[in-house]
């Protein structure tokens, strides 16, 4: 054992004394300006998240251009009537669970809590930030979906009228969210493990989100088809079946990048984007906006 001089350990307390309070306030300000900095993307990434979604209002403002432009074929039907029926029988049941509440409701969030409980058990962190992205970027788009009927005094782009344990916005049930809640998870898994790995010549997770995209898009002309859900503009049905099928390319693109990054950077878009859901929920439900 080294004995420690009486001298370096006055030079230790001397030197810890030397630390200015000046000093020491800019070394945690550097400290939390970094901390911040991490932050930016996050919330950048989200921003323009909340703009895409917004896009959705040309989609129900259209038909006032459109109808002074006389083109007829992208006017809706009986379109500054007030809102349509199918938009009056949303507002009667939306957020009225005792009105038609059921036990599977109950089933199903059991459901989803197996699978993330299972996924956190494994270890499989991708999978839940793919699960948790499609999840919160659904609540986002649903409330923007929602939105369209006040600000059009028509009817949302997307409605669900049927019975349902719980409607939470005019275009989401809670059955449906649940299944959206698992909906990144199960996609994440049918990607090959080597991000590197090409299919056809091409990124593996381009081809996939591609052919993945089309899943949805069939279920949702399906569930139109037999009247569960009704569309109520002309640029967003079977006609103009792209921008439609864009939208869930995109939002199973993201996912899967956010699957596929760093844990701490895909944690943070996913804390902000549960905070922009939130604030809208704030803001727009009390308003009767959504």
């Amino acid at each position: 054992c080294v004995p420690v001089s009486m001298e370096s350990t006055r030079q230790r307390r001397t030197s810890r004394r030397s630390v200015s309070p000046s000093k020491l306030r800019r070394l945690e300000e550097g400290v939390f300006s970094t901390e911040w900095a991490s932050w930016l993307p996050a919330i950048k990434f989200v921003a323009l998240l909340v703009v895409g979604k917004v896009l959705l209002v040309f989609i129900a403002l259209s038909p006032f251009l459109f109808n002074k432009m006389g083109i007829s074929l992208l006017v809706p039907e009986h379109w500054g009537e007030g809102k349509t029926d199918f938009a009056q029988q949303t507002d009667e049941i939306l957020r009225k669970p005792f009105d038609g509440f059921q036990w599977t409701s109950i089933t199903l969030l059991a459901f989803v809590v197996y699978v993330y409980a299972t996924e956190i058990h494994d270890g499989n962190w991708g999978a839940i930030q793919a699960g948790l992205f499609i999840a919160l970027d659904d609540l986002i788009g649903e409330q923007v979906n929602g939105l369209m009927a006040s600000v059009s005094n028509y009817a949302a782009v997307w409605t669900m009228p049927s019975r349902t344990s719980l409607l939470l916005f005019a275009g989401l049930s809670i059955e449906v969210y649940f299944m959206f809640c698992v909906f990144g998870v199960v996609f994440y898994k049918f990607l090959p493990k080597d991000r590197r790995a090409k299919i056809w010549g091409y990124d593996n997770r381009l081809v996939m989100s591609i052919l993945l995209s089309v899943i949805p898009f069939v279920v949702e002309m399906w569930l139109n088809y037999i009247g569960v859900m009704p569309w109520a503009y002309p640029l967003w049905c079977a006609r103009f079946p792209f921008i439609m099928w864009f939208g869930y390319w995109a939002g199973i693109r993201k996912s899967m990048e956010a699957g596929d990054g760093p844990w701490g950077e895909t944690m943070r878009r996913s804390i902000m984007m549960a905070v922009a859901a939130a604030l809208m929920a704030v803001i727009l439900i009390p308003q009767g906006l959504v």
